[in-house]
């Protein structure tokens, strides 16, 4: 082994180690070994005295020496190295070993394996500079003292280690080594009488950085010399600080973006590789559905993610060759991606394109299952070795626990959106459910039991029920149809002619004379049975024919497509009116929902209820309020009549609303408002097939028959609906339901919300169901 003896330049820094009183010698080494062999009676005593007869060559370094000639003593060097590293069995390229003055970081040796980490032409300069400038004043304080310390008062102190990292200008990726000070042939001669010191005394003065300075006046270094050498030994640490630094993430991610996060692994993981050509890329397995989709928050970083294509069919499809390999997931290796491959995993045609030649995947499991990937991916052929991989295994469980982390926070968002925008438990019954969950998971700790889940429900609540319909929204789907089809038939008819000029073919005339059948038929009034029939036609008769044509005879394509074109859904002029409508009623239910979700928050404030809505070409509403939804306040009347105010004031503010979204409305549609006053509690329970609450017993039942029959209901001997645009119609069976509503629109009727047209009304018999009254009053809009 060849060790490195070009003599150290000074360091950069002014270091609180040089004034310190050093001899650098082998003295303390000999005295040592000397020691071994007077106690020694075993055959090591042999070799004790082998290294003795070795040492004895080389009087001078018993004494002071220079720096300088170092050079001329490089075999006895060699020789105590030898002595000291105890492990025959490890290579040099394992042992990053220095020697140095005693404390000074002044290396006059070190081994070939440290002295080729350190950058620069005067690497044992940089090495030096390196320790020196790493060590702050007070870690030079500690790591003094600490010897001190133990030498004269058997205090033990761990202040022997040092970290270090350093930036490889080869490479540009960061190195990290820990670095262990050994004292053990370093001499302490002491001056003058030694303090009496007890050991809480000395604790607390290593342990506080302000009273470490007052060891300076108790124990002054000036009457301390040091007399030997120091070793140094370095360790790589790369891979316990990636798992250091990777565990810290995870941990505390809460308040960090995803990606920043994903950042900082990769450059985690690429430190460890060491090898800046290789890139590497994460990809949790997030499902939809049973189906793999990428979240860009997550992938951008995946070579995966980042070779899909934009056309959103493309992209499934590809999603789908990806889930394929997900499906049955193993470690692949690819040395030099080749065609041969791609046959068998389709994606990895986009990743091949985008110059990759080597590409490792490797899937990352949590209890067997699958939580993600982990990519290394290079421009080279051959990048990417086994060494490489293997030394990613050692963070397989962290990177798991991120994914799955990454997996469940993906999963909790999804159910967040379904809860604010489709369907969800309402917060004031979700008690409720929690203490159902509870008691069966309670009932059934004994494994012989089996518990079913208790019945939900509330009793004695009082319910109101609120409609916003949007007037004739039937008729005007109709008609919306019937302009559509009525374009779709004229382009028909056209373009059938257009072809008849440049081929001569019957089924074209007879295509004209149903094309005309049906243009009179739909222009009288169109129903959904005519409407089935037409579809039929088209696309069962005419689309099959007009393909025919354009695909052998070249001289029909340009008018065909022109056709093709305009009756594609998606942007097709014969879905205009139909796409005008939806929107219209998109917007106007986007709207509304808003709003009323707005005014039920502030509802909320008075008394906790449970509120659900239901989708229609409108929106429907109930409230359930009542002692049972909120069993730790007590409940009052007041409450209901609260709420039955708010009912009125929102579906009057909802009224303006859709008066003034009226201009900006594709298709002009008309609003109504219906309030269903009922005086009497009922009980509701929770229905687990349909997932939403619904009355119990026969009057509870009669209750919601009404509601569900009163949308259409016309004033009692007229062909007039009751409800009306601008107007807000109120619903009851006796004059006790209906006083409190009358006390209210009188009141809004004095602050301007409402007109001054109350109208008290008798309304048509429906099916089981008579004697129904009626108040409307209309909205007053500025």
């Amino acid at each position: 082994m060849k060790m490195s003896s070009i003599a150290p330049s000074p360091t950069k820094k002014k270091s609180f180690f040089t004034t310190l009183d050093i001899v650098t010698s082998l003295r303390p080494y000999k005295h040592h070994i000397e020691a071994l062999l007077d106690n020694e009676e075993t055959i090591k005593a042999g070799f004790y005295q082998f290294i003795l007869n070795n040492i004895s060559k080389y009087p001078e370094l018993e004494k002071p020496f220079n720096l300088d000639d170092f050079g001329q003593f490089t075999e006895a060097l060699e020789f105590i190295y030898a002595t000291l590293s105890y492990d025959l069995l490890s290579t040099e390229s394992d042992n990053l070993w220095a020697f140095s003055t005693p404390f000074q970081p002044k290396v006059f040796y070190c081994t070939p394996a440290l002295y080729n980490i350190v950058n620069g032409d005067n690497k044992m300069a940089e090495l030096n500079n390196i320790i020196d400038n790493s060590l702050s004043e007070i870690q030079e304080l500690r790591l003094i003292y600490s010897f001190i310390l133990y030498r004269l008062y058997g205090y033990e102190s761990p202040e022997n280690d040092m970290y270090y990292s350093f930036m490889d200008e080869l490479t540009g990726l960061q190195k990290y080594y820990l670095i262990n000070f050994d004292f053990k042939f370093v001499e302490l001669h002491t001056e003058g009488v030694l303090p009496k010191l007890d050991f809480e005394t000395l604790h607390a003065y290593m342990q506080n950085e302000n009273e470490l300075q007052e060891l300076k006046q108790i124990l002054p270094l000036k009457n301390f010399k040091f007399e030997g050498f120091s070793i140094l030994r370095c360790k790589d640490v790369k891979t316990q600080h990636l798992v250091s630094n990777i565990e810290n993430l995870i941990s505390n991610r809460e308040n960090q973006d995803a990606q920043i996060v994903y950042e900082e692994i990769i450059r985690s993981l690429k430190i460890v590789i060491q090898k800046s050509e290789i890139e590497i890329g994460l990809l949790p397995f997030l499902k939809i559905n049973n189906q793999f989709v990428f979240d860009n928050s997550l992938s951008n970083n995946s070579i995966i993610a980042n070779t899909r294509v934009n056309n959103d069919a493309e992209q499934s499809v590809y999603s789908e060759d990806v889930y394929q390999y997900f499906k049955n997931p193993k470690p692949l290796y690819f040395n030099d991606l080749s065609k041969g491959e791609e046959e068998k995993y389709p994606f990895l045609t986009n990743i091949r394109a985008k110059g990759i030649a080597s590409l490792v995947l490797l899937p990352v499991l949590v209890n067997k299952k699958l939580t993600g990937l982990i990519e290394l991916y290079a421009k080279k052929k051959g990048a990417i070795n086994k060494n490489d991989i293997s030394l990613l295994n050692i963070v397989l469980p962290q990177i798991g626990q991120m994914f799955q982390n990454n997996i469940n926070e993906f999963e909790a968002n999804i159910e967040n959106v379904i809860k604010q925008n489709f369907t969800s438990l309402h917060p004031s019954v979700q008690w409720k459910f929690n203490e159902t969950a509870w008691l069966y998971i309670r009932d059934n700790s004994n494994d012989n039991a089996t518990s079913e889940l208790r019945k939900i429900q509330f009793k004695e609540v009082y319910p109101l029920y609120g409609a916003i319909d949007i007037r004739n929204s039937t008729l005007e789907r109709n008609l919306a149809v019937q302009k559509d089809m009525l374009k779709q038939l004229s382009l028909l008819k056209e373009t059938l002619l257009n072809i008849s000029k440049k081929v001569k073919l019957d089924l074209i005339q007879e295509m004209l004379f149903e094309c005309k059948k049906w243009t009179k038929l739909v222009g009288d009034f169109i129903n959904s049975s005519e409407e089935y029939g037409l579809n039929n036609f088209l696309t069962l008769e005419v689309e099959p024919l007009l393909r025919h044509l354009k695909e052998n005879l070249p001289e029909t394509q340009k008018v065909i497509d022109l056709y093709l074109d305009a009756t594609y859904e998606i942007g097709g002029v014969t879905y205009e009116n139909r796409k005008k409508l939806e929107k219209s009623i998109k917007l106007i239910n986007k709207v509304i929902n808003n709003h009323l979700e707005a005014m039920v928050k502030d509802l909320q404030l008075a008394y906790p209820f449970y509120f659900e809505k239901f989708r229609t070409d409108g929106v429907e509403y109930d409230i359930y309020i009542g002692q049972s939804i909120a069993p730790d306040r007590p409940f009052d009347v007041l409450y209901l009549a609260n709420a039955r105010l708010w009912q009125l004031k929102s579906m009057a503010s909802i009224v303006r609303i859709s008066q003034q979204l009226s201009p900006q409305l594709p298709t002009f549609l008309e609003t109504t408002n219906l309030i269903f006053a009922h005086s009497n509690a009922i009980d509701i329970s929770f229905r687990n097939d349909e997932r939403r609450f619904d009355v119990e017993g026969a009057y509870n039942i009669r209750y919601q028959m009404i509601k569900k029959r009163i949308d259409k209901v016309n004033i009692k001997d007229t062909e007039e609906r009751l409800t009306q645009p601008g107007k807000i119609a109120i619903v009851y069976f006796n004059q006790k339901e209906a006083d409190e509503y009358i006390r209210f629109i009188n009141s809004l009727i004095v602050q301007d919300v409402f007109t001054d047209s109350l109208e008290y009304l008798d309304l048509e018999d429906l099916q089981g169901v008579a004697g129904l009254k009626a108040l409307r009053v209309s909205v007053k809009v500025p």
